[in-house]
């Protein structure tokens, strides 16, 4: 979803290929699952560590994200 809109929807580019547009459409669509499936609170940080993870992981983001959001959010629940 992060590239889909960051592609059509550029709003700023804020880190190497990544655009702001994109972080947003990626914390969207991270909250709006995660607020299904863990308290408010906990879906927010979640969506923002995978945020962050899809920003700055110089890893592929298909296999940062998951990880890392999936490492916080079980430590936190």
């Amino acid at each position: 979803m992060a590239a889909i809109t960051g592609y059509y929807f550029p709003i700023r580019h804020i880190w190497h290929q990544k655009s702001l547009g994109g972080c947003i459409a990626n914390f969207a669509t991270c909250l709006f699952i995660g607020i299904h499936f863990f308290p408010l609170f906990i879906a927010i940080l979640g969506a923002l560590t995978a945020t962050l993870a899809e920003l700055f992981s110089p890893l592929d983001d298909a296999l940062s994200i998951p990880l890392i959001s999936a490492t916080m959010l079980y430590l936190l629940a």
